[in-house]
């Protein structure tokens, strides 16, 4: 292929990665990676072919090593793309830094020889292979720069390979795994197990041994012992054996089993290691069988009849053996079990087995039946709201002056964002509506996307929509959002989440799957999503809050910044719905946004927010934010397109 070809190539499978965007109008580009904006093909094609580009391309690639960006993966040789891609090679401040040997390299160059090096090897070959079993077992956890990790046991930061193994090894860690795995019996990692010698752990798990304060308990015997090898000898004893019952007699202590017997899904006969399966009706000896059926086929679709029989039964164990949506539509009659399967009472159609009864219900033929039965009434509201959309928004300006700055117009003050690119930013709306799945549905729910929508793109916003999705869905979007290279050229990021709730952080994606808001906010750090890095990112959150809450641990670098969200109530309190306007939260928020627009800052609006709900008997908002500044929506204090 000749050189021009294969120049033209290369651009292309750039635009194809969204490293590089194209105006087809004006014929601009504009390269991402570089924030370069050149007119015509030809200085692009220069550019790409140019240092700059090679450079900060490989410093990006390097950086974010699992993206799929073939246009910068070929700037990097593969061995280093490899090391990277393991964490070994890591982009600091100063190039380039090999983890393993704790050198830091000016150049991509010579770290590709400093890898090819006998040096390196050496190190690699001497640590790598005995700290990676730690690595992949989460034991051990590798900082997010230098050569730091950290012992996730003990939880102590150690420097270098070298300096991990000993802690590994030392006395510090034995004693500290040894406690967590007989206070976790069932935790099968192997790193840690290894600590422990395998009677121990079968003591540990069957509730003999009990891990204390004082050292480690022998439950049978009421003794207390100080550290293992002393609890080793004790069990050993003739005195324990003595205090120890038959196996016909023992009650087994596994977890999940445990739950069976205190729900009654599972019995235990008096003779001790028999049990019986309430819901199969099938006698099972000994806690593996019985482990082993409560998770098998037979035990799921019977587990499943039984639910959707009886769709009021409360037990964990059987509500997690059908989806949400199932058990709403068993509830409300609309699905039915029969001796050929389940019925769709209002589709009339029979169903073989759960799989293809949820199928079912998110399908389009049974979400157009529950329209046809139960029309939907309130397009007069469709209608006014639309209308409402029509007048310009209010703007009230004040008298705040423009920031100033050596640096241009797009610089930023230490307490202020700047939000001044067209567009302004990206509005995501995760909307679930659970149409169809009977007392889950939302009523009034799409009335929020058309208002956020007319909202939005009136204050110069991209929004986007995504409604009903599943939670694998809802996941892959999230991530598109982080890796969305248009992301760079915008000021701000918004998302709303409009759902159902589980608990405080919780909420549930269209299908019924659990959705932890915690790790979709924690994602996008500046790690996470380097393209909004020191950028606002928004979240309003609407859906009921119960009162079950999650503690959450992050590495310091993991944890986000420049995030504020907008909650619709208070924890343990239910959000307000109307099938006429959509929610309380919704509709006062773009109400508040469309008469005070751009001159006061989102503090001052989730003020009136507040006031605005109280007047339409909503509930209460609450405010949470990591390191969030004064954002206005546009340009400050509602300065005119002049100053863009």
């Amino acid at each position: 292929m000749s050189p021009v070809l294969q120049a033209m190539e290369d651009l292309q499978q750039a635009i194809d990665d969204g490293i590089v965007i194209r105006d087809s109008a004006s014929n601009d580009y504009k390269c991402n990676v570089c924030s370069m904006q050149l007119s015509g093909e030809t200085p692009m094609l220069q550019h790409l072919g140019g240092r700059q580009h090679r450079e900060a391309g490989t410093r990006y690639i390097l950086a974010n090593a699992r993206e799929e960006c073939p246009s910068l993966r070929c700037l990097v040789k593969p061995a280093v793309m490899e090391a990277a891609e393991k964490g070994v090679v890591q982009v600091v401040e100063a190039g380039y830094r090999c983890s393993i040997c704790d050198v830091t390299i000016s150049g991509v160059t010579p770290l590709a020889d400093h890898l090819n090096s006998n040096s390196h090897k050496k190190h690699s070959s001497n640590d790598s292979h005995v700290l990676r079993p730690f690595l992949e077992d989460g034991v051990v956890s590798r900082g997010a720069s230098s050569n730091i990790f950290r012992c996730c046991v003990c939880l102590v930061d150690l420097t270098g390979q070298a300096s991990t193994l000993q802690h590994l090894e030392g006395k510090q860690h034995r004693e500290g795994g040894a406690k967590y795995v007989l206070a976790n019996p069932w935790d099968n990692r192997a790193t840690l197990a290894k600590l422990v010698k395998p009677t121990i752990i079968a003591a540990a798990r069957e509730n003999v041994v009990r891990v204390g304060d004082a050292g480690f308990t022998c439950v049978l015997c009421n003794v207390t012992l100080l550290s293992l090898t002393p609890l080793e000898d004790h069990l050993s004893s003739n005195g324990h054996k003595n205090n120890t019952p038959d196996e016909e007699t023992m009650i087994f202590q596994h977890p999940d089993l445990r739950q069976f017997l205190e729900e009654g899904v599972v019995t235990q006969s008096n003779i001790g290691n028999i049990f019986k399966c309430s819901v199969c009706h099938v006698d099972l000896t000994g806690q593996t069988p019985t482990l082993q059926h409560v998770e098998g086929k037979q035990h799921r679709e019977a587990g499943a009849r039984h639910l959707l029989a009886n769709p009021k039964d409360k037990r964990a164990s059987l509500r997690t053996l059908v989806k949400p949506m199932a058990i709403a539509a068993a509830e409300s009659g609309v699905v039915e079990v029969t001796a050929a399967g389940f019925k769709c009472a209002l589709c009339a159609v029979t169903l073989s087995g759960v799989a293809p009864l949820e199928d079912h219900l998110v399908s389009n033929n049974h979400k157009k039946r529950i329209a046809q039965d139960k029309a939907f009434t309130s397009a007069e509201a469709v209608s006014a709201l639309e209308t409402a959309f029509q007048k310009n928004l209010v703007i009230r300006p004040v008298n705040i002056p423009a920031p100033i700055s050596s640096q241009g117009p797009r610089a930023k003050s230490k307490y202020l964002y700047s939000v001044i690119s067209k567009p302004r930013g990206h509005v995501y709306v995760f909307n679930n509506t659970f149409q169809g799945q009977g007392r889950l549905q939302r009523n009034g729910a799409h009335l929020d996307s058309v208002n956020i929508q007319k909202t939005f793109e009136k204050l110069g916003y991209v929004v986007s929509l995504l409604e009903d999705l599943t939670g694998e869905e809802t996941f892959e979007q999230f991530r598109k959002i982080r890796e969305n290279p248009e992301l760079n050229g915008v000021d701000a990021l918004i998302v709303f989440i409009l759902s159902h709730g589980i608990d405080p952080y919780t909420f549930m994606a269209n299908d019924g799957t659990e959705v932890n808001f915690h790790s979709i906010r924690f994602s996008f750090s500046d790690r996470g999503c380097p393209y909004m890095r020191k950028k606002p990112k928004i979240f309003f959150a609407n859906y009921c809050r119960a009162d079950r809450m999650e503690r959450r641990q992050v590495e310091e670098a993991d944890e986000p910044s420049d995030l504020a969200t907008i909650h619709a109530a208070v924890e343990g309190v239910l959000a307000i719905r109307s099938p006429d306007f959509g929610t309380v939260f919704v509709k006062s928020l773009c109400d508040v946004i469309g008469s005070y627009g751009l001159s006061i800052d989102l503090r001052d609006l989730y003020i009136e927010l507040g006031d605005e709900m109280k007047e339409n008997e909503g509930t209460k908002p609450m405010w949470e934010d990591y390191g969030f500044k004064k954002f206005f929506f546009g340009p400050l204090g509602g300065h005119s397109e002049g100053s863009d």
